[in-house]
């Protein structure tokens, strides 16, 4: 009869194990040391590294960015909702990753040329062979802009860029949101 109870503790933990996979922790990824005062490195650890691979790669986003160094904090502190998940880089200015729970991932970082950052995501989305085309643009905040930009086809990748000029306090020079549309192509893919 013991031998039965351990077996049966064994399968519960290999059940439990199975059910948490998604939280499997990665090996450590190098410490992005440049990303403590440049804006452009620290947007390439928290779209690229992170939000870019997690979502093309159709992986969980939290082991990726606590293998990229990055903290899980309170999603408050980033404008989230207690529903989503939120890591910080370590930098000079606040650097977030949001997994929203919509399954989107969002990246942001308060420091640095929006112009810059705007062509370095868009040269990462093209570098890992998606195509993007450019969609409706809105006026933002302080001067800066809403762009979209999708995919061609059904359920299209989508990337959302938001910039600011002149920010005062603390509020983000771009923030960046990828997600894969669930049907067709949203409204704002088309140009106006």
């Amino acid at each position: 009869m013991r031998k039965f109870g351990i077996a049966i503790a064994i399968a519960t933990m290999a059940v439990a194990c199975a059910a948490r996979a998604d939280d499997k922790p990665l090996p450590l990824e190098p410490a992005p040391w440049a990303a403590l005062t440049s804006p452009e490195a620290a947007v390439k650890v928290a779209f690229e590294k992170v939000c870019l691979r997690a979502m093309l790669g159709g992986q969980p986003i939290g082991p990726i960015a606590v293998a990229n160094r990055l903290l899980p904090v309170d999603p408050r502190g980033a404008g989230a909702t207690p529903d989503d998940k939120v890591w910080r880089l370590a930098s000079l200015g606040r650097v977030f990753v949001v997994a929203w729970k919509d399954g989107s991932c969002s990246s942001s970082s308060e420091r640095g040329d929006p112009d810059i950052l705007s062509r370095q995501v868009l040269t990462a989305v093209a570098s890992a062979g998606v195509a993007l085309r450019q969609g409706q643009t809105y006026p933002a905040d302080d001067g800066g802009s809403r762009v979209a930009w999708c995919s061609e086809g059904p359920q299209p990748w989508v990337l959302a860029i938001v910039t600011r000029r002149g920010a005062k306090g603390r509020r983000p020079a771009i923030v960046t949101t990828l997600f894969k549309a669930k049907g067709d192509a949203p409204a704002f893919c088309r140009s106006a």
